[in-house]
């Protein structure tokens, strides 16, 4: 039982890193190992440990996120709770408890019936299960002086409805809100992961439940070793001020290690990452080392960093675009290898799919499309609102 940190800041191999280890570890064919991210990277994860192995897979070691675990466990043991609740079946059961409750909410009687209602309050929920926030908590802040009256009543209802989805849960459902706290639970009384040593890569931060389950496996498994994006100086450091660039990880590490001396875990010291092989010219890396810095400091090399002003915003993206042709044609580059970031996609999104498409260039567009806007949802929609009209509506037709 041991835990250890990985830490250096982002470009610098702790992934890399981890996966050697894990390589390493399995060449030896005792014991699990475990590598755990974020459910977003879980494939990316799988496919670049198994390119890295010498024969092309991966055979004790597993990547999983944290809700993977939570079901790879509970298939494995057994667990009371058959029914599992998915998203749609979350929202019907909301939807039956505010109209079971309509006339005792006085916040929220007038915008249940709105769009994406049900679907916020889910998202609402589930923010309270992952940071443990109770029904009772709710209404103790509902009294608590200073409050609007609206607000108090927003306290009130939250923690009514609150508190009828967890007496709908406790009887045979299971949904991703309560994965972790039973998994917990079930680790508390387990003797699993004995052999086991686990990587946690990808995270900067982790919720009350996550929390939760680490202390579970640090009683369990070999060792822990777990990678934070900040570096030296800001890990021996006794405090960061919030506005620091590596306060969150800051805060995460003094967590862990808070945890690991409460439960009498042995601390490794942390392994330490400096130089950073993803910025290829010596101005990259000296803008990844001073960006979030206030204080002014001149670099010495500009290679690899070039700002454009543009009077508009189509001629920012017809420049973008002409860059990109640029640099497939004359300096051998492939599309998937270009990127455009940026902080307003709502304000480009339209104009840049137009631009880039008129160029020849193929995109993908990382932005939330409205499901209900679409062509076949519309038609569907259009369709049950036909057939709920009576005979006494004027006649319709459908071109």
């Amino acid at each position: 039982m041991a835990l250890r940190f990985l830490i250096g800041a982002a470009g610098t191999g702790k992934t890399e890193y981890c996966m050697k280890e894990i390589i390493t570890a399995q060449s030896t064919h005792k014991g699990r190992q475990i590598f755990l991210v974020p459910e977003q990277y879980t494939s990316q994860a799988e496919r670049d440990l198994t390119a890295r192995t010498e024969r092309k897979g991966i055979l004790t070691a597993e990547v999983l996120s944290f809700g993977r675990l939570a079901h790879q466990f509970f298939a494995k043991n057994g667990l009371n709770r058959a029914v599992i609740l998915g998203d749609v079946g979350k929202q019907m059961a909301l939807q039956k408890i505010l109209l079971e409750q309509r006339d005792d909410l006085p916040y929220f009687c007038h915008m249940m019936d709105k769009n994406g209602f049900v679907s916020r309050l889910g998202k609402t929920i589930t923010e309270f299960f992952r940071y443990r926030v109770t029904p009772e908590q709710l209404e103790t802040m509902s009294n608590l002086e200073g409050l609007s009256h609206s607000v108090q009543d927003k306290c009130r209802d939250m923690a009514s409805i609150y508190r009828r989805y967890e007496e709908f849960l406790s009887q045979t459902y299971l949904t991703g809100d309560t994965t972790l706290s039973l998994l917990e639970e079930k680790l508390a009384s387990s003797a699993a992961f004995g052999d086991t040593e686990i990587w946690l890569d990808g995270f900067y931060g982790f919720t009350p439940q996550e929390y939760g389950v680490i202390a579970q496996l640090l009683r369990l498994c070999k060792r822990v070793s777990i990678t934070l994006p900040m570096d030296e100086h800001s890990y021996f450091a006794s405090s960061l001020p919030p506005a620091a660039p590596f306060f969150e990880p800051h805060l995460t590490k003094q967590k862990l290690v808070s945890l690991a001396e409460e439960m009498g875990i042995a601390m490794e010291f942390p392994v330490f990452f400096k130089e950073n092989p993803r910025a290829q010219t010596p101005a990259l890396a000296f803008l990844e080392q001073n960006y979030f810095y206030g204080y002014y400091k001149k670099s010495p090399d500009h290679e690899g960093i070039h700002i454009c002003s543009c009077a508009t915003r189509e001629s920012e993206m017809t420049y973008a675009a002409g860059q990109i042709l640029s640099l497939v044609r004359e300096k051998g580059l492939r599309y998937r290898d270009i990127a455009i970031v940026t902080n307003a996609m709502s304000a480009y999104e339209k104009g840049l799919k137009g631009i880039l498409s008129e160029a020849g260039i193929p995109c993908f567009v990382d932005s939330r499309r409205d499901i209900s806007s679409h062509p076949l949802i519309l038609l569907v929609n259009s369709l049950l609102e036909c057939v709920s009209m009576t005979s006494a509506m004027k006649p319709f037709s459908l071109i």
